[in-house]
């Protein structure tokens, strides 16, 4: 009698480690996947990834172009100021003064038997960039400056579209364009004779550095007060054009 206890003792402890175990390994099964359930990150297959300049409303700006003022050393020598900023974002050292006593210049035009006589301003400066009392300088001595500090590496872009304007900013060149000064509009203030013919002077002459755009603006560096300013664009590719859609970058 003893030992048939004891094989019923067995056989009930038997069955209820089987149905203990049975209960708890669904448990112990949803730990283990719980457990390992680690998250990921996922990259979309069709993220578009824009420059650090560029947006999705066609805007693009070149970023860390230093800012100069012209003033008060060069009151009239906004294209060398404009210059000396393009230089230097590109990483050649140097300045506005350098670059002022290294433009060629001519005198201010005089009169001789009634007939104003002059230099064109495609050729040198028209009088002194240290003076208020002067004119200022056209595209071909700047690019000859340029090449002087560059070793011939000035882009002349004058009479190119302005779509290729805004496409050699999106290929993060600035450009150096003449238009007048706070978009006024252009008038013929002095006409004289040089060794190329007739020449009429529009003002009021100015130069920036070209730096970016938006879908309605422009972005400019401005030499008469070292600052940035946006310009509507259309107004800008106006006053562009009336100076003779001059332009000038780096290749």
């Amino acid at each position: 009698m003893k030992k048939f206890f004891i094989f019923l003792l067995f056989i009930l402890t038997t069955i209820s480690v089987g149905i203990s175990l049975y209960l708890y390994f669904p448990y112990i099964k949803n730990q283990k996947t719980t457990t390992n359930k680690i998250p990921t990150a996922t990259i979309s297959s069709n993220t578009s990834i824009l420059s650090s300049n560029e947006s999705a409303n066609s805007t693009f700006k070149i970023i860390h172009v230093p800012l100069i003022n012209q003033f008060p050393e060069l009151p009239s020598g906004c294209e060398i100021v404009a210059t000396t900023m393009l230089l230097n974002w590109y990483g050649y050292k140097v300045d506005k003064l350098l670059l002022a006593h290294g433009i060629k210049t001519s005198p201010l035009p005089t009169y001789k038997n009634g007939t104003l006589y002059g230099t064109d301003p495609n050729e040198s400066f028209i009088g002194d960039p240290f003076s208020k009392n002067s004119y200022g300088v056209y595209h071909k001595p700047i690019i000859d400056l340029i090449n002087e500090y560059t070793n011939n590496e000035a882009k002349n872009l004058t009479g190119s579209s302005f779509d290729i304007i805004l496409d050699t900013i999106k290929a993060n060149k600035p450009v150096i364009m003449w238009a007048t000064i706070d978009m006024k509009d252009p008038s013929i203030t002095k006409t004289w004779e040089t060794n190329n013919g007739t020449f009429s002077w529009i003002a009021p002459e100015h130069a920036y550095l070209l730096i970016g755009f938006d879908e309605t603006n422009v972005i400019v560096n401005d030499p008469y007060d070292g600052t940035e300013k946006y310009i509507d664009k259309e107004l800008f590719k106006s006053r562009w054009e009336s100076l003779g859609s001059q332009a000038v970058s780096l290749k």
